[in-house]
């Protein structure tokens, strides 16, 4: 299936597949206890911080937007400005999300980041986010979902990365080039969280 740019306009309704896609994420489910609160606390994120992202031409999706590949882009990492957090909706989040949500997803967030800094110290494309709602699973979208940004790495020499949450994970990526250079568990969880760098096509 053809990837296209996402279109500012459909934040919701992408938002609301990926919210699907990681309603069983082990870091979703460490987040927000329950299956409700995941579905109705992951899409109103998602369509915000979708918000942020497509305006820098970095999220891939399809012609039903029943996935999405949300990238970093090199010139820019995965620090977002409080000015666009606010432009993108985020202002509530204090009172969508209680105390010990808002405390488990900044640990989660805090992790993630630290271990992009840890492994990657050269500019290079970040997976932020990548799911395919369930009723679309097994018709090669996330595949397609990838391929134009390892495209432009490759094209620009540039390498990847992603963390993944899920050991399932790690054969698909191996799929596209990655390769798994560090794992270990989140700190005070039982999450492993498996790190995966990608080189450029004529860097290896």
């Amino acid at each position: 299936m053809e990837a296209i740019l996402a279109p500012l306009d459909k934040c919701e309704t992408i938002g609301d597949a990926l919210s699907r896609a990681f309603v069983e994420d082990p870091v979703c489910c460490y987040v927000f206890r329950t299956r409700e609160a995941r579905l109705r606390k992951m899409r109103w994120i998602f369509t915000r911080w979708l918000r942020v992202l497509i305006p820098h031409g970095s999220v891939y999706t399809t012609p039903d937007f029943s996935g999405a590949a949300l990238w970093h882009p090199p010139e820019r990492g995965p620090s977002v400005g409080i000015c666009e957090q606010l432009r993108a909706g985020f202002l509530p989040v204090v009172f969508v999300l209680n105390p010990c949500e808002q405390a488990r997803g900044l640990r989660a967030h805090l992790d993630a980041v630290g271990r992009m800094k840890r492994f990657m110290t050269e500019p290079h494309w970040e997976i932020d986010t990548l799911g395919v709602a369930p009723e679309h699973h097994g018709k090669g979208i996330a595949a397609s979902l990838l391929r134009p940004v390892l495209d432009k790495a490759d094209e620009e020499g540039v390498p990847c990365f992603v963390n993944t949450h899920s050991s399932g994970n790690v054969p698909f990526y191996e799929r596209f080039g990655f390769q798994l250079i560090h794992q270990s568990p989140m700190p005070g969880t039982t999450i492993t969280v498996y790190s995966m760098r990608r080189v450029a096509a004529g860097n290896s």
